[in-house]
């Protein structure tokens, strides 16, 4: 005759596993939910936690939080990143170092139920050379292509009397001369534009009185176009259609026009008081006063129109940017130095403030969810998503600034130095003296910075480094 457990065991042993096993399964689901548990003094003495998620350029660093070496280092390639569980909630000192590097030094505050990302830390060399390319003459001028992965330079050799455009490939450093012209003292060259797909590029050339428009192929010896004498219209304002190289819009007494490289044709007034007219990923978009009510409406490439924004603060100047991640549109308004985001939301479109004394303002070339934004002393940065503003730079004179790739950092000239900052204002280092204020560009997929600076000859010459 089988007996089941005795009285003891039923009533003892049972549920002293019981509660172990409750006791366990909490502190599984305590940990899993981000709680650290300690006991002291005899009490069990639960608190919420957090992570932080690093990654550095370059790898392997040593990470020291709140005084103590964590156990690991950083992964040795940056798309790998180290997690640190179960901080407490609130602000840690962060030092992360590397032989050979300035140390990244910090604070990081962990917060309930979010991530502490900081995947974009570059640490700089102590030791640092930047490589000239050694251009002919001096640089003058570059711009940058909308993707940033190409930029056009231009050189005046005083001793040849020559003018040189040259086109950068920032992806792989190669660089080639795509245009030169005779130069005097009454002739010049004024780069403007890429066109949208990067496949042409447009400039001003001078000649005694006469200036031309041009427009030509980035290659050597590749078509060009002389808009100037193509088409009988004065031009105001000119730029490249976003959705061809083959079309420009120009401005003429406020009204809107387009011209068509390929058949050479002039459009009728594709509308009339128009106050600015600017390319984005959204198409081509302008500012319309009518009947005394400043708007913003998209044109397509048939020339239909329609309206975005009824009512917009009047103004001679605005600077106009579509955010592709956010579905909204970033609108400056240079006479009040206001800049104001609108989102088109079905339920509860709105036009709100998001800077004031704006000098003017960068999209974050990545995710464009961060916008800089630049005053008579200090650079801010807004973000989006989290509606935070990060004080970057404060009390200097910024003569040039730009994004370094994805929009974690970036990088700045002032009082002839080349500096980069983080985009919360953490980790401000020099990087080079430099004292031209032409060019300050980072390559968009590559750790690769390219900048301008005066060489032992006193021309300036365009130099680049790679962290």
């Amino acid at each position: 005759m089988k007996h089941g457990p005795s009285l003891f065991v039923r009533l003892i042993i049972y549920p002293i596993v019981a509660a172990i096993l409750s006791l366990v399964a909490l502190f599984v689901i305590l940990m899993a939910s981000g709680y650290d548990i300690k006991v002291q003094d005899g009490k069990i003495i639960t608190k919420k936690t957090g992570l932080i998620i690093i990654s550095t350029t370059p790898g392997e660093a040593t990470v020291v939080i709140d005084g103590e070496k964590y156990k690991e280092k950083t992964p040795a390639i940056n798309f790998f990143k180290l997690k640190i569980n179960r901080v407490p909630l609130g602000e840690h000192s962060l030092k992360i170092a590397k032989e050979g590097y300035i140390p990244w030094e910090g604070v990081v505050n962990v917060r309930e139920g979010l991530v502490s990302w900081l995947d974009y830390l570059y640490l700089v060399p102590l030791e640092k050379e930047a490589q000239p390319y050694n251009l002919p003459g001096t640089v003058t001028q570059s711009i940058i292509s909308n993707d940033k992965t190409k930029i056009l330079v231009k050189c005046f050799d005083k001793a040849e009397k020559v003018i040189s455009i040259w086109q950068l490939d920032t992806d792989n450093k190669n660089i080639q001369k795509i245009y030169e012209v005779s130069a005097n003292q009454d002739s010049d060259v004024k780069l403007l534009s890429f066109s949208y797909d990067e496949a042409r590029y447009l400039f001003l050339q001078t000649e005694g009185k006469t200036t031309s428009y041009i427009v030509r192929e980035i290659k050597e010896n590749g078509n060009y176009f002389n808009v100037s004498s193509l088409f009988d219209i004065d031009i105001d304002s000119i730029m490249f259609s976003p959705y061809t190289h083959n079309e420009l819009y120009v401005l003429k007494d406020r009204s809107l026009y387009n011209l068509n490289l390929s058949n050479k044709t002039l459009s009728a007034i594709i509308a009339k008081n128009v106050y600015g007219i600017y390319e984005s990923e959204n198409g081509l978009l302008i500012i319309q006063n009518l009947n005394d009510n400043y708007g913003l409406y998209k044109i397509s490439q048939s020339g239909d129109k329609t309206n975005i924004i009824k009512a917009l603060p009047s103004s001679e100047k605005y600077k106009v940017s579509y955010l592709e991640n956010n579905r909204s549109y970033l609108i400056y308004n240079s006479d009040d130095n206001e800049l104001l985001r609108y989102t088109n939301e079905a339920t509860n479109p709105k036009l709100e403030t998001i800077g004031k004394e704006i000098l003017s303002y960068q999209i974050s070339p990545k995710d464009k969810n961060r916008i800089g934004l630049l005053s008579r002393d200090s650079y801010l940065i807004y973000d989006i998503e989290s509606e935070e503003y990060y004080t970057v730079i404060e009390n200097k004179k910024i003569n040039k600034i730009s994004w370094f790739r994805g929009g974690d950092n970036l990088i700045y000239h002032t009082d002839n130095q080349l500096r980069m900052v983080n985009y919360d204002g953490q980790y401000d280092n020099l990087l080079f003296e430099a004292t031209s204020k032409n060019t300050c560009v980072a390559s968009p997929s590559s750790n690769t910075l390219y900048f301008t600076s005066n060489i032992a000859d006193n021309d300036i010459d365009l130099f680049t480094f790679s962290f």
